[in-house]
């Protein structure tokens, strides 16, 4: 039978063994609580700018206008379009269609007259254009006429993203492929002269507001084409035609409409939308709402 002084002896051993890992524990702890926060302040030092931030692991970037990055440390950078000169905005409506959108003081909106042999126009025709002639948009409405299909042209269709346009909803129609919110999309597509045009426009297709490289459709297709609520298509009729609005050439276009500046390859289309008019042509379409 062991002694009751044996006894707590061993225990004073096992108590003693027991603060000595406890203490070790929390200076551990301590340490790498400290090792962590050093590193993180030597990865924020890094970090003085938008890009850097993109850069860096951990960090958030927000889809939004302009975008935002997010450092892991809280500290928020925003893009190049935030960083464009303050410019003093209009705002226009689509008499017919009754569309309103802002615009910058120095683009210029050009009527386009009416086509019609007598003279009458039921939609709205007009070009919102930047002043290097750049990032022209154009707008129709009460389209009509619409339909058949769109095959492949052996040409890729590079879809960069979109994002979506917080005035426009509940576009969803019988077409399986549309949606009920409205996006500006941003494409690169072969022409047939082996030349590339930077496209951006209002789409509700699904396929266009996702980032991919499309080779079984041609171009557009029918992707710039929105149902209209109040543009009808002729005085005759009380049907509601279709609206466009953004920079492109199709074999829909009229006389006047902007067409798209063409680049020698798919890369220099694509860096297009990093200059300032590209920038602003994206302010002007996400602002976009009804009367």
């Amino acid at each position: 039978m062991k002694s009751k002084t044996s006894s707590g002896g061993a225990l004073l051993i096992v108590i003693i063994i027991v603060g000595v890992v406890a203490v070790m524990s929390i200076v551990g702890f301590v340490f790498w609580q400290s090792f962590v926060n050093n590193t993180k302040d030597a990865a924020s030092e890094t970090i003085s700018s938008f890009e850097d931030c993109k850069k860096q692991s951990g960090s958030f970037k927000q889809e939004i206008y302009p975008e935002r990055c997010i450092t892991a440390d809280g500290r928020t950078f925003t893009g190049p379009s935030d960083l464009l000169p303050a410019q003093n905005l209009l705002s226009y409506c689509a008499p017919a269609e009754k569309v309103c959108f802002d615009y910058p003081d120095d683009w210029v909106i050009t009527v386009i007259p009416a086509v019609n042999s007598n003279g009458s126009q039921n939609g709205d025709d007009f070009t919102v254009t930047d002043p290097s002639g750049i990032a022209s948009l154009s707008f129709r409405s009460a389209i009509d006429g619409l339909g058949g299909m769109c095959g492949p042209d052996g040409s890729t269709t590079y879809v960069l993203g979109a994002t979506a346009i917080p005035g426009l909803t509940g576009f969803k129609t019988e077409f399986a492929g549309s949606s009920d919110q409205l996006y500006v999309t941003k494409m690169v597509t072969r022409n047939g002269a082996d030349t590339f045009s930077a496209y951006i426009y209002v789409t509700g297709t699904t396929r266009y507001t996702q980032k991919e490289d499309i080779t079984d459709i041609a171009g557009l297709c029918f992707s710039n084409f929105i149902a209209g609520r109040n543009a009808k298509i002729g005085s005759d009729t009380e049907s509601i035609g279709a609206f466009s609005f953004g920079s492109f050439s199709n074999p829909f276009s009229v006389t006047g409409e902007a067409a798209a500046t063409t680049y020698a390859t798919a890369d220099q289309a694509k860096k297009a939308f990093e200059i300032g008019t590209y920038t602003q042509a994206e302010a002007v379409l996400l602002s976009l709402r009804y009367q």
